[in-house]
């Protein structure tokens, strides 16, 4: 790695010093080793943050540059700054694009059909159902689904993007060098395969609180649109949707149970003017003209989902149709013996026709299977 581009990771190291600080020094300077190499005076008449330029002057008591280099090497990281032609366009053209990107797995040209699906850590059932659902279905289409890589909403829509063999994209709130959520680390490297995972942070940066609106920028500045699923009133997924707005991108809401504080925030959103989510389709609808303009094209739909094959399995559907229910509402409905209604959705788990949540809650895999039968 060049001196140059070293030195943009060592301005991207230094604590405290946000985009518009960085872009501002480095077009005073002339270029990111100018910046190291002013004097504390040159550096005080361009930026007011005094620990800012103790921490560029005296860089090495408090970074460890080649530790970092390690870590992209070991890592084998692909490293974007944002005067590199392949940094990614859409990202570019934000307010405040983040000067360095780390990206493990790869961003493709592809990647500019894409939608962000997001959504409370603290998911029903029913938001990781439908996020999975939208996202998978997405995916089917050639959209790449974006999301922050949270547990609850933000997994599902990786999760249901890859179950359609689609691409997807992880804005992470850390460095990539962090296991972070640690129970996500089986579907960073499924991730990476079939897309990346994205940090603006140094390898090395902890999931701090203050990282995560900026990791939403990200998410939202590389989509064509938001979708958010389920959010609280006050929570990341609206943050993100409000910075979809500013960033002139589309913004898009599922609706919720009026009764659950984690559907507040949707709903409100669609109160507000975001475009209501019954389906995929809304989505694509809404977004056809900007792929067009942007000379995207996308695959055919596909129709060719498992079907029930006799009428227990199409009984069990009809009952799983729209939402979720537990395995007690399901042997109230059905009004069998348990042993076989379990036996029966063990098998269609198994089809792929139903799908288990924990604490045996049962939804559909794919809702069409009730649409195709009607």
């Amino acid at each position: 790695m060049d001196g140059e581009r070293t030195s943009w990771l060592k301005l991207n190291m230094v604590s405290g010093l946000l985009p518009a600080d960085f872009g501002l020094l480095v077009r005073n300077f002339g270029s990111a080793c100018g910046v190291f190499e002013a004097s504390a005076r040159a550096l005080r008449d361009v930026l007011d943050k005094e620990n800012v330029i103790e921490k560029i002057k005296k860089f090495s008591d408090y970074y460890d540059i080649d530790a970092e280099l390690r870590f992209i090497k070991e890592k084998q990281i692909n490293i974007f700054i944002l005067p590199d032609d392949d940094y990614p366009e859409p990202l570019r053209d934000i307010s405040d694009p983040p000067p360095v990107l780390y990206v493990e797995g790869d961003i493709h040209p592809v990647d500019r059909a894409s939608v962000a699906v997001v959504g409370s850590r603290r998911a029903t059932p029913y938001g990781v159902m439908v996020a999975e659902k939208i996202s998978s279905q997405l995916a089917e289409r050639g959209i790449t689904v974006i999301s922050g890589f949270a547990v609850g909403i933000d997994s599902a829509a990786h999760r249901g993007a890859l179950a359609s063999y689609g691409r997807t994209l992880a804005s992470l709130g850390c460095g990539l060098n962090r296991n972070y959520p640690a129970g996500n680390y089986r579907l960073g490297r499924r991730i990476v395969e079939n897309g990346a995972l994205i940090s603006e942070f140094p390898m090395q940066a902890e999931p701090l609180p203050f990282n995560f609106p900026r990791r939403n920028r990200i998410i939202s500045g590389l989509s064509l649109g938001a979708c958010v699923v389920e959010a609280a009133e006050r929570s990341g997924a609206l943050l993100t949707a409000n910075i979809a707005l500013e960033q002139n991108r589309e913004v898009f809401a599922v609706p919720g149970n009026i009764n659950s504080r984690y559907s507040r925030g949707a709903n409100e959103l669609i109160k507000a003017g975001a475009k209501l989510v019954n389906c995929c389709q809304d989505i694509i609808d809404e977004l056809e003209p900007k792929l067009k303009q942007l000379g995207l094209s996308l695959k055919v739909e596909s129709s060719q989902y498992p079907q029930p094959e006799n009428d227990a399995e199409k009984s069990l559907c009809e009952i799983l149709a729209g939402q979720p229910k537990t395995i007690d509402e399901i042997i109230c409905l059905k009004r069998e013996p348990p042993d076989k209604i379990l036996g029966l959705l063990s098998m269609m788990e198994l089809k792929g026709l139903v799908k288990q949540f924990p604490g045996k809650v049962f939804a559909l895999e794919h809702e069409s299977v009730v649409e195709e039968k009607k």
